[in-house]
């Protein structure tokens, strides 16, 4: 992944670990409170994913649905692995890890306890803005780490 992040060290495994997984990115924007996408580095992620066969499903608060499709693939493209979803709770269900790009303030107040109950077990959140409860994360069962930082042995 760009950024020097590598998710797929962390959950432990080769990027075939992600193969067929769904994986929610939650934030697509460049920054928090406003729909520029210019330089997202949500657009690589999203991409990365997208080329180890993941299914994505993408939830920014700002950013239309013909704007993340067009950045991720290009202008008429589609791709059956992408989505997007209505929702920050909608793009979770169901996926096996979530991924924070954009730090917006609804993602701080999530209720992590609810949303791990929809999501496949172990669950896993990779926290690239530095938002997310990740102790609080931990205490429930999650497998949790923030992007570019050391975890704690």
């Amino acid at each position: 992944m760009h950024d020097g992040d590598d998710p797929h060290d962390a959950a432990g495994g080769p990027p075939e670990c992600v193969a067929e997984k769904r994986i929610a990115v939650l934030g697509f924007a460049f920054k928090k409170d406003t729909n520029d996408t210019r330089g997202s580095p949500a657009i690589w992620v999203v991409r990365d994913l997208l080329s180890e066969k993941s299914h994505v499903a993408v939830y920014d608060p700002r950013v239309a649905e013909e704007q993340i499709v067009r950045d991720v693939l290009g202008p008429g493209r589609e791709n059956v692995r992408l989505s997007v979803a209505t929702s920050a709770e909608s793009a979770v269900t169901g996926a096996h890890a979530c991924v924070v790009r954009t730090e917006w303030h609804e993602f701080r107040g999530l209720d992590f306890a609810r949303l791990c109950v929809v999501m496949p077990q172990p669950t896993f959140a990779f926290d690239g803005r530095n938002i997310l409860p990740l102790e609080a994360l931990r205490e429930i069962g999650s497998r949790a780490f923030t992007i570019g930082k050391p975890s704690a042995a």
